[in-house]
């Protein structure tokens, strides 16, 4: 083993606590009564090594919001941890993702601190970034209007996601079709990738007059339908859950369930 690494080892097994290689001023950004919100990947396991006494809400689970088992755990843990200092990490190249996740799921950030941690080593650095959020109260909670409610997924919401489908093999560009709308308002559609919200490289509103006919009180139907394409992205396993958020113009919101698909590379030429 080169000497570099055999130190680096030595540090790591006899110092499992990354504060230690904190300054005083950086481990302020991490107060003992401080609850982890993990909304990336890759980093839960360095919130653990900087407190591993903390607890921690978890957001990376498929249809979290969709499921109602989901909504009582979280709505225990929010009352377990109210008082409790909220902060999320991310490496700096996800942190604008790690952001727009953590306020889709109802945790807006406060603060954005960067960080270079030594990674129990003084010459091997990390490049994060610390986020300081606001834990929204417990469902049963009374609301303080400085916050915002968590998750109003309102399953009265009405519209499908018919395209990918369970099981689907998909090569290359996918598309995600299906149709949203309440009586006199087509919804905003979001396309979600493994629980992350994804940018289509295009997105359209089509007719479907089969939901006209199957349900007259949509009325006009001529635009409730959706089709968005999605580029594969870098370095997705073959297999991920899509889905699909609902949205109303007066801020309720459905996510639809997910369809785990394998999805892989461009498709081959003259298919």
């Amino acid at each position: 083993m080169p000497a570099d690494a055999a130190r680096e080892a030595l540090h790591f097994l006899r110092d499992r606590d990354l504060r230690a290689y904190l300054t005083p001023e950086e481990r302020k950004l991490f107060p003992s009564n401080l609850v982890w919100v993990d909304a990336m990947h890759k980093v839960n396991g360095i919130m653990t090594l900087l407190d591993r006494d903390a607890p921690m809400i978890g957001l990376l689970v498929a249809d979290y919001l969709a499921l109602p088992l989901n909504m009582r755990r979280l709505d225990a843990a929010l009352a377990a941890d109210r008082g409790l200092a909220g902060r999320s990490l991310a490496f700096a190249e996800d942190a604008p993702a790690a952001e727009s996740a953590l306020a889709r799921f109802g945790f807006p950030v406060k603060s954005r601190t960067p960080l270079s941690l030594a990674f129990f080593s003084h010459s091997r650095r990390l490049d994060l970034v610390v986020f300081e959020v606001t834990l929204p109260p417990p469902l049963g909670a009374k609301v303080d209007l400085d916050v915002p409610t968590p998750w109003t997924n309102d399953v009265r919401l009405r519209g499908s996601m018919d395209e990918p489908i369970l099981g689907q093999e998909v090569r290359g560009d996918l598309t995600v079709r299906g149709w949203a709308r309440e009586p006199g308002e087509d919804l905003l559609v979001t396309v979600l990738v493994r629980g992350g919200e994804v940018r289509p490289s295009s997105f359209r509103r089509v007719p479907r007059p089969d939901v006209a006919a199957a349900i007259p009180e949509m009325g006009d139907c001529s635009t409730a339908g959706y089709e968005a394409v999605v580029p594969l992205p870098d370095g997705l396993p073959n297999e991920v859950d899509v889905s699909v958020v609902f949205r109303s113009r007066s801020g309720k919101s459905r996510y639809y369930p997910a369809a785990r698909i394998k999805w892989t590379g461009a498709a081959a030429p003259g298919l």
